[in-house]
């Protein structure tokens, strides 16, 4: 799933500012000290159920930071 959210990420740096890039690598490939576990993902159907609100698609909410990154630095 981070592999997803990395490439969405670099798509919409690409298609609004400058852009590096960045060679895709197993887990197995870069070790580290903590395991991870193969799903890792959380459900936030009791936060929507007890408080009524429903969390946006994450692709809409990072498209707007990467969009806030690259305005906020082009202004410097």
């Amino acid at each position: 799933m981070e592999w997803l959210r990395a490439t969405h990420i670099l798509r919409q740096q690409r298609a609004w500012g400058p852009s590096a890039h960045v060679r895709d690598i197993a887990s197995a490939d870069y070790p580290t000290a903590a395991t991870r576990p193969l799903n890792s993902r959380l459900s936030s159907a009791k936060f929507a159920q007890t408080f009524g609100w429903t969390a946006p698609d994450w692709r809409h909410s990072t498209d707007l930071v990467v969009r806030r990154l690259l305005k906020d630095s082009n202004q410097c």
